[in-house]
């Protein structure tokens, strides 16, 4: 997702399929030698597994992670890192990755996330890609590859140079008989009413369509 060369970051996501959709499942950053990989039930730091129960807060360098959210549904994990902040929020298995760059840190950041200070995209070479690639193509071309940092605990298919990243093959439910059911629709709309508005109605299909 990010790679920052003069301040040692980077940051990945590992995502999973299911059926008709995909998600993030997994995250890890690295800042100079420490890394840190965040899963659902725990964290792992340069290798060692630690229970969010019992090690958080967490704090070692320029890294402090606390718990800011924890109930049956949802658990947030707030990370300030140098000075910029990353959350992490895993709503069930679900998990979206914020990161709030600081341009002490970020500045001449490269990957699938844009440029910091104007958000264009870019290609691994230097290239422009708004309106030569596809989001899938842009996407593609920041898949880690072995040059990259590896920063999960194990390497899982697909993986550079062998295999590209795999695409959901399944039968995409239709809107219309979704929306049918009214007390499923009132609940998505409720689980997206903080979501910004141009962002409202993509939430209520994906809280639809993955319960």
């Amino acid at each position: 997702m990010v790679h920052a060369e003069e301040s040692k970051f980077d940051l990945h996501a590992r995502t999973t399929i299911d059926s008709f959709f995909s998600y993030i499942e997994s995250a890890a950053f690295r800042v100079d030698d420490v890394i840190v990989e965040i899963q659902k039930d725990a964290f792992v730091v340069n290798g060692a597994q630690l229970s969010y129960k019992d090690s958080l807060p967490f704090s070692r360098g320029p890294i402090k992670i606390v718990q800011t959210v924890d109930s049956q549904l949802k658990q947030v994990y707030e990370v300030s890192v140098l000075h910029s902040k990353i959350e992490f929020k895993f709503y069930k298995q679900f998990l979206s990755v914020n990161l709030t760059g600081n341009r002490k840190d970020m500045a001449g950041a490269t990957g699938l996330l844009g440029e910091f200070e104007t958000g264009d995209m870019y290609s691994r070479d230097g290239v422009k890609t708004e309106g030569v690639y596809t989001f899938e193509q842009h996407a593609f071309e920041w898949q880690v590859s072995p040059d990259d940092a590896q920063l999960f605990q194990e390497a899982r298919e697909p993986q550079l140079p062998f295999e590209q990243c795999r695409m959901p093959t399944g039968s995409r439910p239709a809107r219309r008989l979704l929306r049918s059911d009214g007390a499923l629709l009132e609940q998505a709309e409720e689980a997206c009413s903080k979501v910004h508005k141009n962002d409202f109605q993509l939430c209520v299909d994906d809280v639809m369509m993955t319960g």
